[in-house]
């Protein structure tokens, strides 16, 4: 058994699950179906990169801000030794992972005049974004378990 604590462990699943974002970009992750103003819906397929592509450079730069602190969060919090302080890195990194998420749901079902039906990789980009989110809150849970453990040690 490891002498370090459950928060700190493994610190690079969630970097490894995001990391899978990118290598997938350049494959079909929608399709568009567009029925505005025809008699016969146009079909579409979008790549990651379109999908992303459709994004103004704010929205780019907040994405890469929000994926920075995820997965940055998991590696700050094992240099950390106060526990406080590690509790709340890692309630930074579920906030950013959410947020991730979001902003890939986001961009992968929300249009004005089209539908949008998902494929296969752009089920495997939800689903590393949702198990990233998982991993935050157990990480969150993990972190405060310990720190509560501490504080009964600490004042008995």
């Amino acid at each position: 058994m490891s002498s370090e604590p459950r928060s700190t462990r493994r610190p690079w699943i969630r970097s490894g699950l995001m990391g899978l974002v990118p290598l997938l970009l350049p494959f079909v992750w929608v399709l568009e179906l567009d029925a505005c103003g025809h008699a016969v819906p146009l079909e579409k397929e979008l790549t990651g990169l379109m999908v992303f592509g459709r994004f103004d450079v704010e929205g780019w730069l907040l994405v890469a801000a929000v994926m920075l602190a995820a997965l940055i969060t998991p590696y700050l919090a094992a240099k950390v030794s106060q526990l406080g302080s590690r509790v709340w890195l890692h309630v930074v990194g579920l906030v950013a992972a959410g947020l991730a998420g979001y902003v890939a749901f986001f961009g992968m079902f929300f249009t004005l005049f089209a539908d949008r039906v998902v494929r296969g990789v752009g089920w495997v980009v939800l689903a590393a974004f949702a198990l990233s989110f998982v991993d935050a809150v157990v990480r969150v849970v993990w972190s405060t378990q310990e720190w509560l453990r501490a504080r009964a040690l600490t004042s008995s």
